[in-house]
């Protein structure tokens, strides 16, 4: 079930409080043009101008505009017979906009992973949907695997940050892509911009 956008600010912090360092030099799995979040980019992967990061600016939404999309696995430093040593703990997903997020948009980074076909991390802005998580898909509606998990949101990036366990270390995604769509009531559609990569994560590396 989506949590309130209300219930992000209040946890934001707390998360930010608790999130482990990052892997340093790592770099974004997914790369997109920015000016082309233009509504026609790809509105069905696949379809639409070839490549899809034609750019259309200043026509396009800067706020709906994907710029990188990168999973990095959280560390933290633990005591292993009485040596410090750095220990995978989570990861964390990171959507990066042209600029700060817009309402009415559904933000959503997308991936194969496990025996889940396409694990949904999203943020919404809409009135009606508000809210975030993390979820894997499933028909019919309303029986998706929820992971609890929500989004923060500092500037123009989006992020979320899953916790150690949720996914086995070892697991990867694959069929990596991102999307920002309009919403109009339950409706998320039209598509304005899509980016994907034939780049992989795997957990705990």
């Amino acid at each position: 079930m989506r949590t309130r956008l209300v219930a992000l600010a209040a946890a934001a912090g707390v998360i930010a409080a608790i999130a482990p360092a990052h892997a340093a030099g790592s770099k974004p799995q997914i790369t997109d043009a920015i000016g082309d979040a233009n509504g026609v980019n790809q509105q069905f992967p696949g379809l639409g101008p070839e490549p899809p990061t034609v750019q259309t600016a200043p026509a396009d939404l800067a706020g709906a505009d994907i710029t990188t999309v990168q999973f990095v696995t959280n560390f933290v430093t633990k005591k292993v017979r009485g040596k410090k040593v750095k220990v995978a703990n989570g990861f964390t997903v990171t959507l990066n906009l042209a600029a700060a997020p817009m309402p009415n948009i559904e933000y959503r980074v997308a991936g194969a992973a496990a025996d889940c076909a396409s694990v949904f991390f999203e943020y919404d802005t809409s009135v009606g949907l508000g809210g975030s998580d993390a979820r894997c898909p499933a028909t019919p509606p309303g029986s998706d695997t929820d992971y609890g998990i929500t989004a923060t949101v500092s500037g123009s990036k989006i992020s979320w940050v899953v916790p150690n366990g949720v996914f086995r270390n070892g697991t990867t995604f694959s069929s990596l892509n991102a999307q920002t769509r309009t919403v109009e009531g339950v409706v998320t559609a039209p598509q304005v911009d899509y980016a994907t990569s034939s780049a992989t994560y795997t957990v705990g590396k």
